[in-house]
């Protein structure tokens, strides 16, 4: 079973999260050293909506070392413990599973290009979709967060390109969240989303 949840970024978690993961200092150091101050507290806020996730299935976290692939995809050390960890503007989003998995998040805003940039960027079948949507800007983010994910959950890295990723083959758990605006949120295959922090748009806690 895959968790999903989201957190709002902000200060101030940076100790409870060193402590939890005593094994991962070097790499919870690197994230938190970051010299854009708000790229920082992203990253720190990812570790942190994982470390609510570890809890929630009764992790001991203290015994878990992380690490990045040569692609740069971070995972546990000798774990079966699965994640993906993703940011944008005020909200950090996590996903835990016992399989590979991924996570992406948008902040949902105007796109005036956006099917000119889906018929460019997507595959044929996504650009289309794109360009018959009635909200052609909350499409394109659809599509975008679910070829984010498919990337994060295969470890292919930054070089992998868009139009060879088609989302129309996988399934996906789509959530929004409010923190100030709309985010998007999307992990791959079936999740079920924790309230942590933040709940489901249009549900309250």
């Amino acid at each position: 079973m895959t968790l999903l949840t989201a957190v709002e970024v902000r200060g101030g978690r940076l100790a409870e999260t060193e402590e939890a993961f005593p094994l991962s200092a070097d790499y919870i150091r690197a994230a938190a050293g970051k010299t854009n101050e708000k790229s920082a507290e992203q990253s720190v806020c990812g570790l942190y909506a994982l470390l609510l996730l570890l809890r929630r299935v009764g992790a001991d976290t203290r015994g878990l070392r992380l690490s990045r692939t040569e692609k740069g995809k971070p995972y546990f050390v000798g774990s079966g413990y699965k994640f993906s960890i993703a940011h944008s503007s005020s909200v950090a989003v996590a996903s835990l599973s016992d399989v590979e998995t991924g996570v992406d998040v948008e902040l949902l805003r105007p796109k005036p290009d956006a099917a000119a940039l889906a018929a460019r960027f997507f595959t044929r079948e996504e650009a289309e979709y794109v360009a018959a949507s009635p909200d052609k800007s909350r499409a394109f983010f659809r599509v975008w967060t679910r070829k984010e994910a498919l990337i994060k959950r295969d470890g292919t890295g930054t070089d992998m390109r868009l139009d060879l990723t088609d989302t129309t083959k996988e399934r996906f758990t789509e959530p929004s969240v409010v923190c100030g605006g709309e985010y998007l949120v999307c992990a791959t295959g079936e999740a079920e989303y924790i309230a942590t922090e933040l709940t489901v748009a249009g549900r309250s806690l």
